[in-house]
């Protein structure tokens, strides 16, 4: 359902085993995608 509901390219972090958390913020506009891999956190705009 996840993968459906948020497209093909957020997709492949749920995939990926080294990705500890997705999240997403649509109150803030642009809503922004932060991603926390297990060494970084990696944030993207939308």
């Amino acid at each position: 359902m996840l993968r459906t509901a948020l497209g093909s390219a957020i997709a492949g972090h749920l995939d990926d085993p080294s990705i500890v958390e997705v999240m997403l913020n649509p109150g803030k506009l642009p809503a922004t995608l932060a991603v926390t891999h297990k060494s970084a956190v990696l944030e993207f705009c939308a």
